[in-house]
């Protein structure tokens, strides 16, 4: 039995292995897939020290894991970070957690023990002189003991490679239902909780699923399951038709139909730096629709739920979420895992209730639902919630240690979600409402020959005489501030407008940092104004480093690649008479030549994509082109 690691994941796991300050959780369980021939690890959640050895803790902590990772990863073993020269083996340990994981998946026949530890070389605590090492072990079901793990090689994929083991599906739905919630405290909530829980039970072949556009559906209350769209040829497919030879014959009619559009071209779902890999370009579509077709089924209609006397309130319930499956699945088990991944999801929509803000409703309401969007973020793929109001359930927080994320980085807020970075994802930017929004982490075409680290994330694009305000000739360092604020928002740090001009003014004579005049003046600012205005209004720190001129950045390059690394946000560059924006910066390996991304806010026109990048939008600054 192979092991595969996600490339992916061991950065994930060797980033908590090295922090500076301790991993407050240093055991979790592995999570992926198990072929005939390999078992590969693609994402993971940590637990507490005390879950190790307690399996009903254990057990409670695999299930709230089931409702929030891809249906279709199951645990495949247990893996440990730890310091070699401080932390004692706990095998015992670990092989009790193993037991437990055999005894909850009787069809698991192997499991493997994953430790990643930083071995200290030189003696001292510095983490530069510390390496890490990556071993496994393998644990068969037969023979479940300390003695018995087996060492076993782990071979360190990419995703991209990956990918080539597994089919992921992107499930979408929408369930409409109608309620009469009771007159009595916490009525609307109860009722929403006794829909959530009938859906989960009812019978699947109420259910019919479209794959990949709808050209074919599966319903599993006929014996075939499988029935084609009209136009199409479904060939010899059926129930156990395995799901690569499915999506075969379906890529040649999609390819087919293509071809008859002229000049035709898919556009590919693109990811930002952090997402890249966790899903492929396109994930396979897979809606779900009431099988009407179905004589015993009861939802040709929006089904009713009439609990006591009250008014009838419709309702939608919201699926959206994502299945990794072996390619070793035929289509009959798509559908079973297609039906488990909706149960799960609606039993989370239940936790949610129960936890949130929810849960004090007025016994006439029927308002917060729960709203499931995903995030993509290092190794790891999730569903989470939010209610309508924007809310988050009371365990929100304690995500952020399961998943191993930094608490101080909004990364699992709706903000971040998969469907905010569609918006931002073609071509790098994309006109949405009157901004442009750059994301751009790599920005030099000769990459080849060029080291090169960027914004983290996406920002608005801002210049002169913009919101119909003329500040041409002294709102540079203004527009640069809105920009530099602008990547906060949209990473979810802050939900207040952005400041204009007047706002900056009066917020800087608030502080004190500048005389009453600055208001409704046309004086100019600098970086020490930004960095105290972004201070004061977003409770961050800032750092000014000097540089002679944009000309000679070689000095503040080692500071400008650090921060671009670690922080990820844009940076400011001005003085005396020009202000600009950094959006990256890069170094030629063989001559040492940086070069700079620069934002330039002194563009004057429309927001038209195709005359911002013409004229001045996105420069790429050798320290010839800098003004003097």
């Amino acid at each position: 039995m192979n092991v595969l690691l996600s490339q992916n994941l061991l950065k994930h796991l060797e980033r908590l292995a090295t922090k500076s300050a301790p991993c407050p959780r240093a055991h979790g369980i592995l999570y992926g897939l198990e072929t005939s021939a390999e078992i590969v690890l693609l994402m993971c959640a940590f637990f507490e020290d005390t879950v190790l050895t307690d399996s009903v803790a254990l057990q409670a902590f695999l299930e709230q894991n089931h409702q929030t990772l891809p249906t279709g990863l199951d645990p495949v073993g247990v893996v440990v970070l730890s310091n070699l020269s401080q932390s004692p083996n706990n095998h015992a340990g670990f092989v009790e957690a193993l037991r437990t994981l055999f005894t909850l998946y009787p069809k698991r026949q192997d499991l493997v023990l994953l430790s990643v530890a930083q071995k200290n070389l030189s003696g001292s605590d510095d983490n530069h002189s510390a390496s890490l090492v990556t071993t496994g072990q393998r644990l068969e079901r037969r023979n479940v003991s300390p003695t018995s793990l087996v060492d076993v090689p782990v071979a360190v994929k990419t995703n991209e490679w990956l990918q080539r083991c597994y089919s992921c599906f992107h499930l979408n739905a929408q369930l409409d239902s109608a309620l009469t919630p009771i007159h009595s405290k916490h009525g609307a909530l109860k009722a929403l909780e006794l829909k959530l829980l009938e859906l989960q039970v009812e019978n699947k072949e109420d259910f019919a699923y479209g794959l990949q556009e709808n050209s074919l559906f599966l319903l599993p209350s006929i014996p075939s399951l499988v029935v084609p769209a009209a136009g199409f040829v479904a060939g010899s497919m059926h129930a156990q038709t395995r799901i690569p030879d499915c999506l075969s014959i379906l890529a040649k009619k999609r390819d087919k139909a293509a071809a008859k559009v002229e000049g035709a071209k898919r556009l590919p779902f693109l990811l930002s730096d952090a997402t890249a890999g966790v899903l492929p370009n396109e994930p396979i579509a897979l809606k779900l629709f009431y099988n009407a077709s179905n004589g015993k089924s009861q939802h040709g209609s929006s089904p009713l739920l009439t609990i006591g006397q009250g008014s009838t309130h419709l309702i939608r319930f919201c699926l959206d979420t994502y299945l990794f499956l072996s390619n070793e699945t035929s289509l009959a088990e798509l559908v079973e895992a297609a039906d488990l991944a909706k149960k799960r999801r609606l039993a989370g929509m239940v936790d949610f209730l129960r936890q949130s803000t929810a849960a004090k409703l007025k016994s006439d309401e029927i308002s917060g639902l729960p709203i499931p969007y995903n995030i993509a973020n290092g190794p790891n793929l999730l569903t989470l919630y939010v209610g309508a109001n924007g809310d988050y359930d009371s365990s929100f927080d304690e995500l952020y240690d399961r998943f191993g994320y930094d608490r101080s980085a909004p990364v699992l807020r709706k903000e971040a979600s998969l469907r905010s970075l569609q918006l931002l994802s073609r071509k790098n930017l994309l006109n949405v409402g009157d901004r442009l929004i750059a994301q751009h982490s790599k920005f030099l075409s000769e990459s080849s020959s060029w080291d090169q680290f960027g914004v983290q994330g996406a920002y608005t694009y801002h210049h002169y005489k913009q919101d119909r305000f003329d500040d041409d000739g002294w709102g540079c360092a203004y527009r640069s501030l809105q920009t530099l604020y602008s990547w906060f928002k949209l990473q979810g740090f802050t939900d207040t407008p952005i400041p204009n001009h007047e706002q900056i003014q009066r917020l800087l004579v608030e502080i004190k940092d500048r005389e009453k005049s600055l208001i409704g003046s046309r004086q100019w600012i600098g970086a020490t104004e930004i960095a105290r205005a972004l201070e004061h209004l977003l409770q961050v720190q800032c750092r000014i480093v000097f540089v002679p001129s944009g000309r000679d950045l070689g000095p503040a390059f080692a500071a400008l690649k650090t921060h671009f690394e670690t922080e990820g946000t844009p940076v400011m560059i001005g003085g005396g008479v020009y202000a600009y924006t950094i959006g990256g910066v890069a170094v030629n390996r063989t001559t040492g030549e940086v070069k700079a991304l620069v934002i330039d806010p002194h563009y004057v026109g429309d927001d038209d994509l195709d005359l911002v990048l013409k004229k001045v939008f996105a420069e790429r600054r050798d320290k010839k082109s800098w003004p003097r």
